[in-house]
């Protein structure tokens, strides 16, 4: 199980080098935080809310996808 919290804790620019895929689902959403100089500054909840996109639903998408590739 993935600690969501945890999760929205990281640094946005760790998250993408850990987790790349996390580019797509952001680029879904229209968001376009790899070039962002703050990215290597805030938490991927600090991006999220100021996004005012729906960080909830943004955040369960990133944790089925990381619990879907733990089950393989």
């Amino acid at each position: 199980m993935i600690d969501e919290n945890l999760l929205l804790e990281m640094n946005v620019q760790k998250i993408f080098k850990k987790y790349p895929f996390i580019l797509e689902i952001f680029g879904n959403y229209g968001l376009k935080c790899r070039g962002c100089p703050f990215a290597e500054k805030v938490s991927l909840k600090e991006a999220l809310k100021s996004s005012g996109l729906p960080s909830e639903e943004i955040t369960q998408e990133i944790v089925r996808y990381l619990e879907d590739r733990s089950e393989r």
